[in-house]
Formats: structure tokens, sequence, C-alpha cells
């Protein structure tokens, strides 16, 4: 192998290494949507699942997404000390869930 092949193959190789950090840090955070809430009383329940025990809720406010339950119909969102789980339909999605 000429030296050039080798530093091009090493670079490669820092560059995937570097997107893998890149994208397990971002899982790690979450996604970069947001959760708006309009002004209405949304319910923070403690699972993605409307049966279980509500932590409270939230009325006016933008937070950021923490995760998206497996369905695809709750989002996890920060809520005072803790995280809770709101219905997907009852805020406004601002940005891209993954």
């Amino acid at each position: 192998m000429s030296k050039r092949d080798s530093l091009f193959l090493g670079g490669t190789i820092i560059a995937l290494v570097l997107f893998i950090a890149f994208m397990v840090m971002r899982d790690a955070n979450g996604t970069d949507a947001q959760a708006q809430f309009g002004g209405n009383a949304v319910i923070i329940y403690t699972e993605p699942d409307s049966n279980s025990q509500p932590r409270g809720s939230m009325a006016q406010g933008t937070v950021d997404i923490l995760a998206v339950s497996d369905d695809g119909l709750w989002l996890q969102v920060p809520f005072r000390d803790t995280s809770g789980w709101v219905a997907i339909n009852a805020v406004n999605v601002i940005g891209e869930l993954e």
C-alpha cells in the first residue's frame, strides 16, 4: 500500500469514528425537535400511556423533546425536575423527529 493510500484510509477511518461519535451523542440527547404548548393545559404522564399516572400539566412554553415512544404517539419531555410523556397530537412539534 502506498503512503497516499495509507493517508486516505487513515482519514476515512477518522471521519467514520467522528461520524459514529456524533450519532451516539445525538441519540443520547434525544431529538433536535421541540414540543410547543399552545395555551390549553396538556397532561404530562409518567409513562407513554394515558392510563398511567399524571405527573402534572403544562399550558405554555417550548421544551426539547427527549425521546419518542416506540409507537410514535408519545413524546418524552422535561418536566419539573424529571421528565414525563405527552401525547404527540396535544402539542405542536417544531423541527423533525427521528
